[in-house]
């Protein structure tokens, strides 16, 4: 089996390639364990939501850890999205599972101060398939590899308001 994982800045697609990953097993072999960490409560807290709106339902879970619980010996596929939000015991979780089951995650590699983004850069280095994804940079057009804020807070996570947030290229970033 294997770990793919979509990564790179907002508004890139990588809820949009997870949740196609998930349709694709569900209708050719079977059952997907989906899962979204704690903290995610945009669009919907019990939906795995993309920005275009596409939707399944998903678990939400505050440890890495929990995923060994909701495993089940028919799940073929486990999809996680959010990876930047989960602990540090996400990356012994994943590892343990990818010899057994296909696992496709989603998550940001850099904040939107341009600095690591939880442990995706480390998920980046364990993935089978490392697939970088790209937005388009909202103010050149250009290809975006990053993700610009436009907020007073200096608090990492602002839940819910994804208005606030660009895909910006490196020279609109700057």
């Amino acid at each position: 089996m294997s770990f793919t994982l979509y990564y790179g800045c907002m508004f890139a697609g990588k809820t949009s390639a997870l949740l196609k990953a998930v349709a694709s097993v569900e209708e050719n072999i079977g059952k997907s364990l989906v899962l979204k960490p704690f903290v995610d409560t945009r669009y919907d807290k019990n939906y795995v939501v993309s920005h275009n709106q596409e939707k399944i339902q998903g678990i939400r879970i505050k440890r890495s850890i929990e995923i060994l619980d909701l495993v089940t010996p028919d799940t073929k596929l486990i999809a996680i999205d959010e990876l930047q939000f989960f602990d540090k015991e996400i990356l012994e979780v994943i590892s343990s599972l990818k010899s057994d089951y296909e696992i496709v995650g989603a998550g940001l590699n850099t904040d939107f101060l341009k600095n690591p983004f939880g442990f995706v850069p480390q998920l980046i280095e364990i993935a089978d398939v490392p697939v970088e994804l790209f937005a388009r940079c909202s103010v050149c057009e250009s290809p975006a590899t990053h993700t610009h804020r436009h907020a007073t807070s200096t608090d990492l996570i602002l839940p819910g308001d994804n208005s606030i947030y660009q895909a910006r290229c490196i020279s609109c970033w700057e």
